[in-house]
């Protein structure tokens, strides 16, 4: 990342005026995790594009790094609010409103808003369910636990654990297992019994 600062601070020399060059050079500062610095960055790229909402959205990630979660609820909003299709900002809410703003209910609706642009969306899925059980919702949680174990015969989770971890089922503990082997393994593979089976 250092590198890329370098080939960015020269292009950024010979046009000042691309948003895109210093959003560029923000996500190099985070990863090198210089949160202020990458910041900055983002602010200088809306100065020149206000409406360019992939910098409010990366400014919304850097906000969260800072551990200002209400600048960086405004900051995702306002990326919604330009472009509404744009479902990572929604997701970046979902987790915010979930995990740090206390507001499970709100980030239902934002997991929502991903899962009808992205139905297979196992991340949204995931969360949302972490979500539901949050505000002990039950009346969904057993839909959306049917949407999860669908995934997962899908193949759509890279691991079952996206499902075990919102269960304490061992009837959906065993499924998810024996599914996620049935996958990813050939059929001469079996399952070690053990006394609960």
């Amino acid at each position: 990342f250092h590198q890329s600062l370098k080939w960015l601070d020269k292009a950024i020399e010979l046009n000042e005026y691309l948003p895109e060059l210093q959003c560029n050079r923000g996500n190099a500062l985070r990863n090198l995790k210089k949160f202020e610095d990458s910041e900055a960055c983002y602010r200088r790229a809306l100065e020149k594009r206000p409406e360019f909402y992939q910098a409010h959205d990366q400014l919304g990630n850097v906000l969260v790094e800072l551990g200002r979660y209400t600048d960086a609820e405004a900051s995702y909003k306002r990326a919604l609010e330009i472009q509404p299709d744009h479902l990572e900002a929604a997701y970046n809410l979902g987790l915010l409103s979930m995990a740090r703003l206390n507001k499970s209910e709100q980030a239902i609706q934002y997991f929502k808003i991903v899962l009808k642009g992205r139905p297979k969306d196992s991340r949204a899925m995931s969360a949302m369910a972490s979500a539901v059980r949050r505000i002990c919702d039950w009346s969904s949680y057993n839909d959306i636990k049917r949407e999860l174990r669908q995934a997962v015969i899908q193949g759509n989770f890279l691991t079952p654990f996206g499902l075990i971890a919102y269960s304490n089922c061992a009837q959906d503990l065993l499924f998810c297992a024996k599914t996620f082997v049935a996958n990813r393994f050939s059929a001469s593979v079996t399952l070690p019994r053990n006394r609960h089976t």
